[in-house]
């Protein structure tokens, strides 16, 4: 049951993340851990874009 509750937890962070554009107040409504989970992907899947949009202009 507990891995059900991390799972879906899990899922609404990373779709959250994957967004372009995560609601201001994200941190607010997430657990420390969450955040920390949340921030990291983020930045992640930023700079994947970035790269992606500077070698598509090649």
């Amino acid at each position: 049951m507990i891995y059900d509750l991390i799972k879906l937890r899990l899922r609404k962070v990373l779709m959250i993340a994957s967004s372009l554009s995560p609601p201001t107040d994200i941190k607010e409504k997430l657990t420390p851990e969450e955040y920390q989970i949340f921030d990291a992907v983020y930045n992640i899947l930023q700079s994947w874009r970035i790269g992606i949009m500077e070698g598509h202009k090649k």
